[in-house]
């Protein structure tokens, strides 16, 4: 992880004089991140609202696992929604986010 958090840093200092042209063929050649991997560099990027948003999706993807039942998932969501009510269109705007495409169900 330090690697990384480096990698990042040399990143933010060169700011593109360095930068050269990638073409197209080498990014065709590039295998696209798992939502996983994408996940984990935004943990990188920002720690702590990367790490809610793994720890959300993951919540999601175990009551998937659990229930197999989009209706259940959402009751979940509406009962976190109603405990803090100045907050639910954020909580709920987030969450459905966050668990798009768990389960193969889409979400919106």
């Amino acid at each position: 992880m330090l690697a990384a958090l480096r990698e990042r840093d040399g990143r933010r200092e060169d700011r593109g004089e360095n930068i050269s042209p990638i073409p197209v063929s080498e990014l065709l050649k590039t295998k696209a991140p798992t939502r996983r991997e994408s996940y984990q560099a935004h943990i990188i990027e920002r720690p702590i609202e990367g790490a809610l948003r793994l720890a959300v999706r993951e919540l999601g993807e175990h009551l998937w696992g659990k229930t197999k039942d989009t209706d259940k998932m959402e009751r979940v969501l509406d009962k976190v929604c109603e405990r803090n009510p100045g907050m639910s269109g954020r909580i709920g705007s987030y969450v459905d986010h966050a668990w798009d495409g768990t389960g193969d169900q889409w979400w919106a």
